[in-house]
């Protein structure tokens, strides 16, 4: 499924590598064609499953990506091909590289670039028939290529985009969007206003700009088996890997996901929540209200995060923590009981100058 959100090179660049360097050299991107040898000889571009930054994991057969710090980089062959920045001084010290390599400045905002050419548009259309066994109230919209289990329920003013997958016994709440290829497991339960799959917040400099340009963003949401989200919840697409809510999973009102978080089974975040992007919740962990956490940061399992905290560390498995910055619950509570007595102290201070004196 992934491939069909694709279109293939040869459709965005039927003149093959050439054409594409080209194609970034007019839109003001440097490409350095005598260390682009090897990428510029090929006469056609193969189809890509996905697209993926080198700079989170090793790429694997079939990815079009791209690495900003060849550090990160291991010895491989295996992607379709690579693109890294005009920078990568140690490019040739890789051995055995014998992919493909497009070198070329600002390697992030030129994959966004490709991106845009290859990727399938969002899905716009009249809607689909409802498949058998589904329930739908007067008003819906059904995208192609979806599937829908048997004994599921839309409400009035649900939208569902292309390939949407949706499993058995589900209930997605009035005027709540599940966009292009997000997967919902079985037994879910969506109430109003839910948004799952849009777009993330994330910018990049293309040259010549005037201001930053909003991302594409190619990844998924997959969302497990009895999971519940309450009133206006969104959970954003991935930039290239897939956001993921595991089995169980609870979202009270007003949550929202970033792109790229991974959340473990189980998990409850209550009213307002937000995490940053690439944020990973251990299984059985509990948010509680207004909790915000930085982007990349990891909460261990069976963890808890008292209201109004501000993650801005890792958190281990099964602590119990609250604050900005955020520490163990135990010092928080020190804390705030010491500064319910700063009044006393500070009278008490008072007369300790005046006898000195």
């Amino acid at each position: 499924m992934r491939g069909e959100r694709f279109r293939k090179f040869s459709e965005a660049f039927p003149a093959g590598a050439s054409a594409l360097a080209e194609s970034l050299t007019q839109a003001g991107f440097k490409v350095d064609r005598e260390r682009s040898a090897s990428f510029l000889a090929l006469s056609t571009l193969p189809e890509i499953l996905t697209a993926r930054s080198a700079d989170r994991g090793q790429p694997g057969p079939g990815e079009f990506t791209y690495v900003s710090d060849l550090d990160k980089l291991a010895n491989s062959n295996d992607w379709t091909f690579l693109l890294v920045g005009s920078q990568a001084r140690k490019l040739e010290q890789l051995s055995n590289l014998v992919s493909p390599v497009l070198v070329v400045d600002r390697p992030d905002a030129a994959m966004d670039f490709v991106l845009r050419k290859l990727s399938v548009g969002a899905w716009f259309g009249p809607s689909e028939p409802l498949p058998a066994g589904v329930e739908a109230e007067s008003t819906f919209h059904l995208g192609p290529g979806c599937h829908i289990g048997s004994g599921t329920r839309l409400e009035a003013g649900v939208r569902i985009g292309a390939r949407v997958r949706i499993g058995a016994r589900c209930r997605i709440g009035a005027n709540s969007t599940l966009h292009d290829d997000t997967v919902l497991g079985d037994d879910c339960e969506l109430m109003s206003h839910v948004a799952l799959g849009g777009q993330g917040f994330g910018f990049l400099h293309y040259p010549g700009a005037a201001g930053p340009r909003q991302r594409i963003h190619v990844g998924r949401v997959l969302v497990g088996s009895h999971v519940r989200m309450g009133s206006h919840v969104s959970v954003d697409r991935g930039v290239f890997e897939d956001t993921v809510v595991g089995n169980g999973a609870a979202f009270d009102n007003f949550v929202h996901v970033a792109h790229n978080c991974q959340i473990g089974e189980n998990v409850l975040l209550c009213a307002q929540a937000g995490l940053g992007g690439s944020t990973s919740i251990g299984k059985n962990s509990v948010l509680g209200g207004q909790v915000g956490t930085r982007e990349g940061i990891t909460i261990g399992e069976n963890s808890g995060i008292g209201a109004q905290s501000g993650v801005d560390r890792e958190v281990p498995a099964n602590a119990q923590m609250k604050g900005y910055p955020i520490q163990p619950l135990r010092a928080f509570l020190k804390i705030q009981a010491l500064i319910q007595r700063l009044p006393e102290f500070y009278d008490r201070l008072k007369v300790l100058e005046k006898n000195k004196s």
